[in-house]
């Protein structure tokens, strides 16, 4: 889940995936994108795939790494360099934001209009964690009027996913693919 999130995180940077649909209509286009070095990268949950995106990010020398998570072991990630952030600096100060927290009632449209409203208008949405924490809706909404810059979205509340998000060409939407891969699979079936 994490690697598939960092090829997300990248993707959704340098929009390849625009210069892939281009690409297979028949033109050569290129996309001005950013790299992480350039960003403040945020990371919402620091569970088990938050913590190993955040050592695989950290990699490519972000400018910060912004962790939201009132429960995490701060020791866990002192390696890193951190800033342990509460929401709204989350909201406020990332250029990306990466989602790892489960689907309760309290994170529940966790992102609707209201926080996405309060983004860096250039700023990148990431959710492999659970869909219905993204208030799909709003999301739609926000990307359409370009309130925030992307998004790419693997989870959804209802799935197999119907909706609007795939006639938009700044989100990137798969098919609750993170967990695909053998060595995640064996993993699942052996915790179980």
């Amino acid at each position: 889940v994490a690697e598939f999130t960092l090829g997300l995180v990248i993707s959704s940077l340098r929009q390849s995936f625009k210069s892939h649909v281009q690409m297979k209509n028949g033109n050569w286009k290129k996309y001005m994108g950013r790299s992480i070095s350039e960003c403040n990268i945020g990371i919402l949950g620091a569970g088990r795939i938050g913590r190993e995106v955040v050592r695989l990010i950290s990699q490519f020398n972000p400018k910060k790494i912004l962790v939201c998570d009132p429960f995490v072991d701060k020791s866990t990630l002192k390696k890193f360099k951190i800033n342990y952030v509460d929401k709204k600096e989350l909201i406020n100060l990332s250029d990306l934001i990466s989602i790892h927290i489960p689907l309760t009632n309290e994170t529940k449209d966790f992102f609707s209009m209201q926080e996405l409203i309060q983004m860096k208008p250039n700023c990148h949405l990431i959710n492999t964690s659970r869909g219905g924490i993204i208030n799909e809706n709003d999301l739609y909404n926000a990307l359409e009027s370009r309130e925030i810059g992307g998004a790419a979205i693997d989870v959804f509340e209802n799935e197999p996913y119907r909706g609007n998000l795939k006639n938009l060409e700044n989100c990137i939407i798969t098919s609750h693919m993170s967990p695909m891969s053998s060595q995640a699979r064996s993993i699942m079936e052996h915790d179980v």
